[in-house]
């Protein structure tokens, strides 16, 4: 009985850690959605309409982790938590499909911002020719790409283990076909080392237009448009290191490990730290980018942001 009594106090601990995790996820990165989305010069610019598709996603999955610990309170509350169902009940619940689908969604916007970046600096006339349907036309294959791999889920999961009563109603181990599983960790870690390999040539091509495009720049707008643009590249080359520390190696331990068959070491611990790349990001976007500062600052105040136009004709915001 003390050796229950132990295991539930430690599953109680794991499922706080989770549900905390999910709620400063949420708030967070349901914060930046919001700042960009209701600021006009901010949702104008292509770029954050991206970045704001990548907040939304991490707020789902900070939801998705919020339902998820809920839920397993409710079940360890009942004593329920040794109950057998099977993986199609356990993947059909909101929380964890979601999870699933959310964790895949964030690795695959990884590679659409580092894309976005390459041609924004590799190309940057061309970037600035492209309007906001551009960045909604990423995002919508994104969503697209949601949708296959959650059928695919779900299709598998119900005729792969159709009536197989192996998992226990905690869904800690959602017992999702092997060939599922393999394809989703593998692409999870996979698509995160494209981002960073994409992201080591916009660093390439951004340290060629700091040579070449500055001298060359004299019109005020444009040296306004070439500075917003640099200082977010850099923003989002600390983003990505912080996604390879935090997000990419947790997962390339759970895809090694899928290939060989076997689990994962310290699980929890691993998809602990994952979770806190998204709480990091925001963390960094708001330390190096003063205008999504001033328009959170703004939007947690209900004021608006203080504009005026300085001698050189541009428009600057109060910070």
């Amino acid at each position: 009985m003390a050796t229950n009594a132990t295991n539930g106090f430690d599953d109680y601990i794991v499922h706080s850690t989770y549900g905390s995790q999910g709620i400063i996820m949420l708030i967070a990165n349901g914060l930046l959605f919001l700042t960009i989305l209701l600021s006009r010069s901010l949702r104008r610019r292509k770029e954050m309409v991206i970045i704001a598709g990548m907040a939304a996603i991490d707020a789902i999955y900070g939801l998705s982790a919020i339902s998820l610990a809920v839920y397993r309170f409710g079940i360890l509350s009942r004593g329920q938590q040794n109950d057998k169902i099977t993986p199609w009940d356990c993947v059909t619940l909101p929380p964890l499909f979601l999870i699933g689908i959310s964790v895949q969604m964030t690795s695959v916007v990884n590679v659409v911002v580092s894309s976005d970046r390459l041609i924004a600096v590799a190309w940057p006339t061309k970037y600035r020719n492209l309007n906001v349907p551009y960045a909604g036309k990423l995002l919508g294959l994104l969503a697209l790409f949601g949708v296959f791999s959650s059928a695919a889920m779900l299709l598998s999961t119900y005729f792969g283990t159709k009536n197989a009563t192996t998992v226990t109603k905690m869904c800690t181990n959602p017992g999702i076909p092997y060939a599922y599983n393999l394809y989703q960790q593998t692409m999870i870690a996979g698509a995160g080392y494209l981002s960073v390999i994409i992201y080591f040539f916009v660093f390439l091509s951004y340290r060629r237009a700091v040579r070449n495009i500055a001298p060359s720049t004299n019109v005020i707008g444009e040296q306004h448009a070439v500075a917003l643009q640099r200082r977010l590249t850099v923003t989002l080359g600390i983003i990505t290191i912080s996604t390879f520390i935090f997000f990419i190696i947790p997962y390339t331990i759970f895809a090694v490990c899928a290939w060989m068959n076997v689990v994962a070491p310290q699980p929890s611990l691993l998809a602990t730290i994952s979770r806190f790349s998204t709480i990091i990001n925001v963390v960094i976007y708001m330390y190096r980018q003063k205008e999504m500062r001033s328009e959170m600052r703004a939007l947690l105040t209900c004021t608006k942001p203080t504009r005026w136009t300085s001698s050189t004709g541009r428009t600057v915001v109060a910070r």
